[in-house]
Formats: C-alpha cells, structure tokens, sequence
C-alpha cells in the first residue's frame, strides 16, 4: 500500500519510525513552508513530493494519508485533499487533542456527505484491520 506523509516535524518523524518497517510505500510530502519534510525524506531515503505538486489522480493512488501539520494549518489542507482533490482514502488526522471547534465542526460534516475514512489518532501504529 502507498502511504503518503504531509508535513516533517516531529509527528512525521515518529509515523516514520513506526511504518518504516512495515511492508508499505512511504512518500512525503511537503508544504514548502520550512523545508522540514524534504531533509526528512533525505535522511530516511524516502521519495519526496510537495503539496502543490498533488494532482487528484496522483493523490488518489494513495490509501492512506497521514496529515501531520499544525494545527493553526491542518484544516486549510485537508479541505484542499478532500474538496478540491477528491481524495477518498483513508485520512488520518494527527493531533487531536488539539482540533479547534470550529474545525471540528468541518471534520464532523466531512464525515456525513463523503466517504473518505477519517480518523483522529494519536497513535502512530497504522493498521488498516482496525480501521472503517
């Protein structure tokens, strides 16, 4: 399965460490914001692509995406994968404790008229079998 990462700070890093060993296809992907996730993707010799080079074709070749930013930014992008991409893969969300209400209220909405498979996790172990 090819999995993509978008972001390369800290919580990248740790899904990296985690699924790197698993039978899995890892592509980053960057924002170009602070470089963080193409020196990422040099040190663990994984490919690399940035966000503004996504088209719905390519993103939709993906199972899984992992969307590993802050916050304050999170919320911008997802809408991007999944309204103006159409993305319909599974989409985990890092951070959730830290979602904003008003976020919150998209991703609940998100959840009703679409079919991408949405989770919220803190974990960084990807199981597919454990996900719907």
């Amino acid at each position: 399965m090819k999995c993509l990462i978008i972001g390369g700070g800290n919580a990248a890093l740790r899904y990296i460490e985690s699924l790197i060993w698993g039978n899995l296809d890892i592509i980053l992907c960057g924002t170009c914001f602070k470089g963080q996730t193409k020196n990422l993707a040099h040190e663990f010799g994984l490919p690399y692509i940035t966000f503004q080079d996504l088209k719905s074709p390519t993103i939709n070749s993906f199972g899984c995406i992992f969307v590993c930013l802050p916050p304050e930014i999170k919320l911008h992008y997802v809408i991007a994968i999944v309204d103006r991409l159409h993305y319909r893969g599974t989409l985990v969300l890092e951070k959730p404790l830290a979602i904003d209400i008003n976020d919150l209220h998209y991703y609940r909405e998100l959840s009703i008229r679409t079919e991408p498979n949405c989770s919220c996790l803190c974990l960084r172990d990807y199981l597919p079998e454990t996900y719907r």
